[in-house]
Formats: structure tokens, sequence, C-alpha cells
């Protein structure tokens, strides 16, 4: 399994969030990376935010299990 980009792009999710982590704002961003759009930033958001809720289920699931 590869690393998962922003659909219709070559950036790397880890990447963006990379930059966030490092302060870049979404308005940055998009303004140094003109082929994305903040739709496709906000369902990478959106993706992520589903990541982490699936892991946190899971990790439940194994306590109680």
């Amino acid at each position: 399994m590869g690393k998962v980009r922003i659909a219709g792009t070559r950036h790397y999710i880890d990447h963006i969030l990379a930059m966030m982590e490092g302060g870049q704002s979404i308005d940055d961003i998009l303004e140094d990376h003109g082929d994305l759009k903040r739709e496709q930033m906000m369902a990478m958001m959106g993706f992520v935010r589903d990541l982490v809720a699936a892991k946190r289920n899971k990790l439940k699931s194994e306590q109680n299990g």
C-alpha cells in the first residue's frame, strides 16, 4: 500500500499535515501550491478525522473485548 494522496493531485497527505504541524495555515499551503483547492484540503481533514475515529473505536473494542 502506497502513501495516501489528495485526490487529483500528487500531494501526499502526510506531507501536507507536516506543513501544517510546522505552522503553515491552510491559506499558506493553498497560496504555495496553486493546484490545491480548499475543498480538497477540507476533504483531507475529514479523511484524517475518520482515520482517528476508526483507530479510537478499534482501541475501545480491543479494551472491552
